[in-house]
């Protein structure tokens, strides 16, 4: 049985998979020009620049969507509502700010339907060890 190293060198297994892509021509696209263009945009990563395992999930759907546009019906929606694409402190402020404007969060908290979680406002039950709950 291998010990594993305590610190991770990626040159030690990284060096092995890019030489495999390489010799099996994975970097290499053809350019088709009969097919209608097609173009997916990466978001930038978080406003602390620190990755972590969200950006690679973030990356597996525009992935996705890229191998198998041709294979599977995707469709897509306009959206005429609110959007903000959050990807600085600056976007981040000026979308809390929006809130401040009664059609956007109107649109985000509607008055109606109403949702009621609870009937009266009573403290909640307390049952103690060796209680009986019948009903």
């Amino acid at each position: 049985m291998r010990e594993l190293p305590k610190v991770y060198e990626p040159k030690e297994v990284e060096s092995k998979i890019y030489d495999m892509w390489m010799k099996n021509g994975y970097f290499h696209a053809e350019r088709d020009d009969t097919k209608k263009p097609f173009s997916i945009v990466m978001p930038p990563p978080n406003v602390t620049g620190q990755l972590h395992m969200g950006h690679a999930l973030d990356c597996t759907l525009p992935d996705i969507l890229i191998r198998y546009k041709n294979i599977k019906r995707i469709y897509g929606y306009k959206l005429d509502t609110y959007w903000s694409n959050i990807a600085s402190v600056e976007v981040y402020y000026r979308t809390n700010m929006d809130f401040l404007k009664p059609e956007v969060r109107n649109y985000f908290f509607r008055t109606y339907p109403d949702v009621y979680s609870k009937i009266d406002d009573l403290p909640p039950a307390k049952y103690n060890p060796g209680n009986s709950v019948k009903n």
